[in-house]
């Protein structure tokens, strides 16, 4: 009988797909990086400050797993995790500034 409980192992598979997707999340992180140093000041300085607090970027990931499971071999999907970051954070973003976050 296994002493685990449900959350715990769903956790383990959850750090075990992490570990599956890491190099590529990397290369996501390093495409929003340089899309972010290409933009105007205001846009570097912000989307450096937001993304510097880091997160699970667990959306990302998800794509990537799911792009994997379905056999795709290009990199197209480093393209649309980052874009899926970076709408995410923009409306993390836009919410703080609604609700006159500090």
């Amino acid at each position: 009988m296994s002493t685990q409980s449900p959350s715990g192992s769903r956790a383990a598979l959850l750090r075990q797909a992490m570990v599956t997707v890491e190099p590529r999340l990397k290369l996501v992180e390093a495409f929003i990086t340089r899309e972010l140093q290409a933009g105007p000041e205001a846009i570097q300085q912000t989307g450096s400050y937001v993304f510097s607090a880091g997160g699970k970027r667990l959306r990302p990931a998800l794509l990537l797993l799911v792009s994997r499971l379905v056999g795709y071999q290009g990199d197209k999907d480093i393209r649309y995790a980052a874009l899926i970051e970076m709408v995410h954070t923009a409306t993390l973003v836009h919410d703080d500034i609604i609700d006159h976050a500090n």
